[in-house]
């Protein structure tokens, strides 16, 4: 969406559905989530939703998943072998995201409802998909064929870590370079 004054857009919430800005007849959507050190943000032109998770504290995660997860879910997080934190933030921030994109939050009827579809490596790398609430969300690990892209946008100044900035930055094109 571009033109007119920021002045002129106005959040908008319709009942049961993600928050916008409006502008006449244009929309924009957008999704914020913050954990920790780490800040991120979506916009686009339709409903979308993100979340962020640093795993930062113990916590009972097989507990929390009781709650939360649906029952295949959790099979999968007991058959996790060493520490389950990696798993279930993977699982959880996509049921963060699903909340927010649909505009309900996170609603432990719907989320326990959200089933894992496929887990199968791509050509664009490994893409695991949900679905729940008519809505499919993916989650896509980038290839190696994606790994020039990412090397150029570190090089260009953008960075993983919003905090440590071009530090982080340098150490992951580090990486890169002793890996090839």
């Amino acid at each position: 969406a571009r033109g007119n004054e920021f002045s002129a857009w106005r959040w908008a919430r319709p009942e049961g559905g993600p928050a916008f800005l409006q502008c006449g007849r244009q929309r924009v959507f957008a999704s914020i989530s913050h954990s920790g050190d780490w800040l991120a943000c979506a916009v686009a032109g339709a409903p979308i939703g993100l979340d962020v998770e640093a795993s930062r504290k113990p916590r009972d995660f097989h507990a929390l998943a009781a709650q939360v997860f649906s029952p295949d879910e959790c099979a999968l997080l007991l058959a996790e072998r060493g520490d389950p934190s990696e798993p279930f933030h993977r699982l959880w921030t996509i049921k963060e995201a699903f909340g927010k994109r649909s505009g309900n939050g996170l609603r432990i009827q719907d989320a326990r409802r959200q089933q894992p579809v496929a887990v199968e490596p791509g050509e664009d790398g490994e893409v695991e998909t949900w679905q729940g609430g008519g809505m499919t969300l993916a989650l896509v690990r980038p290839g190696p064929e994606h790994l020039a892209s990412y090397a150029a946008a570190l090089r260009r100044g953008w960075s993983p870590d919003n905090i440590r900035g071009q530090a982080a930055a340098d150490e992951q094109l580090a990486r890169i370079g002793s890996d090839p």
